[in-house]
């Protein structure tokens, strides 16, 4: 092997090897800007006064030129950054993990396994439960069901155990132990209830092992004539008190000295069980034959294999062991304290389980195999040669005796060579519990403050020492836990603890299948030894325990965790984990979709999904309202801009994030299901054509486009012809496409607002920008040109903003008031690298108009907001209430009538969307629909009108009223036509050529009768639906070659001008209505 390299294994590296280098440390041999993998360019934060490498972006690559003071970005939200540019420190406020201040950066004390995680969890497990009920347990159920009840909760502790290995494997694993583990994998609502549920739990069972510790210590004075009080209540009162308080302050000190005071408990504990073994070897004395000690017998066992029930059953016995089971969580809740908790909490939580389990099995055997069920403590045990047994005593016929297994909870005591250390072991495992939990409780609850799931909390975020202590949430653990020292009686809340343990440990697995079983990339645990499925059954045992234990307090836990899953579900925190939810979102959506488009279509199933040609959607909100009224969020429908610009790297990178503000604008602030869509081209038409072709995806796209009127068609004469040639052809390329079009004309109030939204929020704005300009007059023409195409509405915005002086999260959080609570996570502010000056190297006026329009999006944003309340003068001092126009197909209209003139046959959808309109949902609800059409022949009218109705019957839609028009050919009248030569006149031309864009005298001859019909049914229309709330009209199709784009407009603005909102639209000729069932 050449000399020049060196060869790492990659447990070395591992080990030992976290580059922090200068990239001067890494040289290559020639000059490039590439760098080679590097563990700074993957971290999430960033180490103060710390020099880190940073990956070049690839901008940088593109052009060559590495650019100056680029900061190092983290990859997520999680916790606060702290950023060096130049030797000068600065904090960036996350969102999620961002309170507080940072911690000292000194170095922190570190734990090993075997202290952090191997001792705390034996310590926690091992409980008064083992001392007190294991040989109660073994009379019960006897050796075999006694043994079945054991390793039927270490199974379940013991598969936990295994989920918890897979996640704390997958990642690094911070803070906040099984909160981090269950928020990371499943998200804000599932961690930050269980988080909150798991915190109150560990301070409620702190209080519980005191309130026991204060008992044993109450008796043994009772039993030495020592009171404090009464013997009684009061007595265990203040013992808990004043023991709470020794332990905080231990607490308080620090995690190295408690970790300390558990060693010196271990040790305490592990000589109290020796001692117990050691003396079922011993001698046995007439006082314990009394009390049924026979040491080991073969009688003893057999008698005892089986189990007799006593006023119990298996789970209930099961109900009271379980809790001895718990507490496997003790080191991964302190997970931050560890030194490697990615391999720490495994080896550690694992090998616990295994002692502990080891010990509660020899502690039943040895109590089963040692001691007779039943003794009355007056007479000595008696051998029965014929039967082989210890003769049973008279009191177990009427349960009164007073020891043996089955009544005397102090056996290991009795049997063990020193009685006194036993019940030093008492206290070792009941301080050592409580010490465990009143150290989990504040580090778990600071880990949810710290994220900001709650709001109210960062008061307890606040971390001190060099060690980050959570003293401020020790302050609130150790007042919960006296007030609860203050009942003195926790039988009843003792189940509710043992179900939030289950209730954490069902989350524990559930999140180890969900991860795996989304297949996401991301999953990729290093412990190997895991199941999906196990891990799916584990959960569902864990909630059949909770229910076996106490079905009434598991429906509690439920009902806490639901209420808590609600708030954090409706609040939406600002979070982005990466969580399986997220992953499961994709691969639902994916499988749907491909399900989708294996699914044959099928009239019945017919679905309008609109692609809305709405520009900017702030600034035509009526256009999306009106679709979205047709859908009612049950279809597609996306928002398509053409943006006037060459495609450039500078302008994707502005449609970027056009897209991300746009769609977080549309699902979260205005409750729209649509989706924003934008595509460069300096031709509208041909960036229509763009998202004809491309917008959607499988049978889940588009069917129908929908355009706003161009009301300004005829404002630049013949100057203006490409443009509506361009409009014309949007119509002729749909139906190329097989789609279904409509054109919406909202009578004489447009659908563009932009320009009355913008001027509005300018004299509305109550904080002042030093960094607003006014453009040019070429700016002003540049910028409109585009937005003219579309709409006559349309005026140049009057300020132009640069993107970096714009305070996006404070004008995106001010319509806090408007955000839907939906399902979805928004974020409103785009971060730092969405706040960036867009770099151009082209020219400077290309420069201004993408900062001015991104600006203008974010402005529009703002003052769709605040419509409702939004008023602006007009030059005449007039106030003008913005809310009607801008909601005019929001607010719904009571006994409103939609007109449908159903002229030609299209397939149905002349009368599928007036149909749809009248549903729930809709702003048209409940409206009556009355159905024109044309008779085929003046001789027929009765007869089309009966086939009419029966038409509609069969297709199940109920009409109030059909008309028969039995006059369309008849001349219009000469002030119809008069109107007509009126609106045409400034594009008519006396050129013959036939390739004209101009109406020539021989196309107007020609489509004479088509003219007059459309001036005769614009009379119609004038006297039958005048004064209704919305006109469906079959849309003319723009036959190709036969007369120019201008004659076709002028037809449309004859059918439409001076009418009620009026929607012209025509299916591509397939039926989309069938009466077949």
């Amino acid at each position: 092997m050449p000399s020049d390299f060196q060869v790492y294994t990659v447990d070395n590296a591992a080990q030992g090897f976290e580059s922090t280098a200068d990239d001067s440390s890494l040289k290559l041999r020639c000059e490039t800007l590439e760098k080679p993998p590097n563990i700074d360019h993957y971290r999430k934060t960033i180490v103060h006064n710390v020099r880190m490498s940073t990956r070049p972006s690839i901008d940088d690559l593109l052009s060559g030129i590495s650019q100056p003071g680029t900061l190092h970005k983290s990859e997520d939200k999680e916790h606060k950054t702290h950023v060096t540019v130049n030797g000068l420190g600065r904090q960036k406020g996350g969102a999620a993990g961002a309170g507080g201040p940072p911690p000292s950066t000194a170095a922190r004390l570190k734990l090993g396994w075997i202290q952090g995680v191997f001792v705390r969890c034996m310590l926690n497990i091992l409980g008064v439960m083992l001392y007190l009920r294991m040989s109660w347990m073994a009379g019960q159920a006897g050796l075999l069901f006694g043994t079945l009840i054991v390793i039927l909760a270490c199974t379940v502790t013991t598969l936990t155990a295994i989920s918890m290995c897979t996640i704390c494997t997958n990642g690094d694993v911070k803070g906040g132990g099984l909160y981090f583990l269950v928020s990371r994998s499943l998200g804000p609502e599932f961690g930050g209830s269980i988080g909150v549920i798991f915190s109150i739990a560990n301070a409620v069972g702190a209080a519980m092992y005191i309130v026991g510790f204060a008992e044993t210590v109450a008796d043994l004075m009772k039993e030495h004539n020592v009171a404090i009080f009464d013997n009684g209540i009061n007595d265990v009162r203040v013992i808990g008190l004043a023991t709470c308080v020794l332990l905080m302050g231990i607490v308080f000190i620090g995690t190295g000295f408690e970790s300390k005071m558990q060693m010196v408990l271990l040790v305490i504990l592990t000589l109290s069980l020796i001692n117990f073994v050691i003396g079922t070897f011993l001698p046995i004395s007439k006082d314990q034959n009394l009390r049924g000690i026979t040491g080991y017998s073969w009688t003893t066992l057999t008698a005892n294999l089986m189990p007799a029930w006593r006023g119990e059953s298996f789970f209930s016995v099961f109900g009271v062991f379980f809790p001895a089971a718990t507490g496997i969580m003790a080191g991964a809740n302190i997970s931050g304290d560890l030194r490697d908790a990615q391999s720490g909490i495994p080896k550690g939580t694992l090998l616990a389980i295994l002692v502990t389990t080891i010990i509660y099995l020899a502690t039943v055997w040895i109590t089963g195999g040692t001691t007779v069920r039943d003794a009355d403590g007056f007479q000595a045990l008696m051998y029965s040669n014929s039967s082989n047994t210890y003769i049973t005593p008279p009191c177990a016929s009427n349960e009164t005796c007073a020891y043996g297994l089955m009544n005397y909870f102090q056996v290991m005591e009795l049997e063990s060579g020193w009685g006194p250390l036993i019940t030093a072991g008492i206290f070792a495992a009941t301080l050592s519990s409580a010490l465990a939990s009143l150290v989990s409780a504040p580090k778990i609850f600071q880990a949810v403050c710290r994220d900001r799931i709650f709001p109210y909390v960062s008061f307890f975020t606040k971390g001190y020492g060099k060690n980050d202590e959570p003293r401020r949430a020790y302050g609130l653990t150790f007042i919960l836990a006296m007030l609860i020292i203050l009942i003195g009686d926790l039988n009843v809340i003792a189940p509710i603890i043992s179900n939030f343990f289950l209730a954490a440990y069902a989350l524990i697995n559930y999140a180890c299948f969900d991860g795996s079983f989304s297949l996401t990339p991301g999953f990729r645990p290093t412990f190997k030894y895991y199941n999906k499925w196990v891990a799916l059954l584990a959960a569902l045992l864990c909630l059949v325990i909770m229910f076996v234990i106490s079905w009434w307090t598991a429906l509690i836990t439920f009902l806490f965790f639901l209420l808590l899953f609600y708030y954090i579900h409706r609040r939406r925190p600002d979070a982005n984990w990466g969580s399986s939810t997220q992953a499961n979102a994709y691969k639902n959506a994916f499988t749907g979709i491909l399900k989708l488009t294996k699914t044959e279509e099928h009239v019945k199933n017919y679905r309008p999904q609109f692609l809305v040609m709405t520009g900017n959607p702030a600034s035509r909100r009526p256009l999306l309202d009106f679709a979205s009224s047709i859908t009612k969020g049950h279809s597609l429908i996306v928002c398509g801009h053409v943006l006037p610009h060459e495609v450039s790297l500078d302008v994707l990178k502005y449609m970027k994030k056009l897209d991300s503000r746009l769609n977080t604008w549309l699902l979260c602030s205005q409750k729209l299901k649509a989706f924003y869509s934008p595509v460069a081209n300096t031709n509208i038409r041909h960036g229509t054509q763009a998202l004809l072709q491309a917008a959607g995806m499988g049978k889940l796209r588009p069917n129908i486009l929908l355009l706003g009127f161009k009301s300004n068609w005829k404002d630049d004469g013949p100057d203006g012809v490409q443009e509506i040639d361009d409009y014309v052809g949007l119509i002729r390329d749909a139906f190329d496409s097989g789609m279904g079009v409509g054109i919406l004309r909202n009578g004489d109030q447009g659908l563009d607002h932009s320009h009355l939204l913008t001027r509005n929020r300018q004299l509305n704005e109550t904080r002042t920008n030093d960094n607003v300009s006014l453009p040019s007059v070429s700016e002003l023409s540049n910028t409109g040109t585009h937005r003219r195409q579309m709409s006559s509405s349309s005026a140049p915005f009057n300020k132009i903003l640069r993107l970096n002086d714009i305070d996006i999260e404070k004008d995106s959080m001010r319509t806090t008031d408007s955000i839907s609570r939906g399902s979805i996570n928004c974020a409103f502010h785009l971060g730092e690298e969405d706040t960036e000056t867009i770099d151009m190297d082209v020219n400077m006026e290309e420069n201004t108009r993408l900062r001015s329009e991104f600006a203008n999006v974010i402005s529009m944003e703002y003052a769709v907001a605040n419509a409702v309340s939004a008023q602006e003068t007009s030059s005449t001092g007039t106030r003008i209430d913005l809310f009607p126009s801008m909601n005019r197909f929001r607010k719904k209209e009571k006994k409103a009538v939609i007109d449908v003139w159903w002229l030609y046959d299209d397939g149905g959808l002349t009368l599928l969307v007036p149909y749809l309109l009248s549903l729930q949902k809709s702003y048209l609800e409940g409206a009556d629909l009355r159905v024109f059409t044309i008779a085929s022949s003046p001789d027929v009218l009765e007869q089309e009108q009966r086939s009419m109705a029966v038409l509609l019957s069969k297709f199940r839609i109920k009409c109030t009223e059909i008309f028969v028009v039995p006059d369309i050919e008849k001349e219009p009248s000469s002030t119809t036509v008069n109107e007509f030569e009126e609106l045409i006149a400034p594009f008519r031309t006396s050129e013959s050529d036939p390739d004209s864009k101009l109406i020539t005298e021989e196309v107007l001859k020609a489509q004479a009768n088509r003219t007059k019909r459309q001036l005769r049914c614009r009379e119609l229309l004038q006297h039958h639906s005048a004064n209704a709330q919305l006109i469906i009209l079959t849309l003319p199709v723009p036959r190709k070659r036969m007369f120019s784009s201008s004659l076709y407009m002028a037809w449309l603005d004859m059918l439409t001008r001076g009418m009620p909102p009026t929607l012209l639209i025509r299916g591509n000729q397939t039926s989309v209505l069938t009466f077949y069932s």
